[in-house]
């Protein structure tokens, strides 16, 4: 985990948080409240570990680590999908405040968003741009015949 996103302690509490909630309610029977504990925080840690190796791929001080092509070409859109988020937002807020707030990326880092919706709204983010590209490719097929 790199210190990109400043999650770590946060992700740490919430870690402690949900163990203990756990541990409550299996009346302390720790080999009962790990599974429970993994199955309630996986979804939330995987987002977490996607958005910072995106952001810390980006990061001119980190070095990305030596993976496969598979890998990279996952990083990179995630990468993208990452920009493409903070741009669109920027923009969108500056022409409209009132329809979008902004990036959300600083209401994640805050604790006002969980990872697993930042996720979500990086994928919508590039549906919405794949429906744009297609729109004006068809477009431009139109006009060209």
């Amino acid at each position: 985990m790199s210190p990109v996103l400043g999650q770590g302690l946060n992700s740490s509490l919430e870690d402690v948080a949900v163990f203990a909630q756990c541990l409550e309610q299996h009346e302390g029977n720790v080999h009962a409240a790990l599974p429970a504990y993994n199955r309630a925080r996986l979804p939330a840690i995987q987002a977490l570990l996607t958005l910072n190796e995106a952001a810390a791929a980006s990061d001119l001080g980190l070095q990305a680590q030596d993976y496969g092509i598979l890998r990279k070409l996952w990083v990179l859109g995630h990468k993208l999908l990452l920009a493409l988020h903070i741009i669109s937002h920027s923009l969108l807020n500056k022409l409209a405040p009132q329809v979008c707030s902004g990036p959300r990326v600083m209401a994640m880092a805050m604790g006002a968003m969980p990872y697993t919706a930042m996720m979500n709204c990086l994928y919508q983010d590039g549906l919405v741009l794949a429906g744009i590209i297609a729109i004006v490719g068809i477009v431009c097929l139109c006009v060209v015949q």
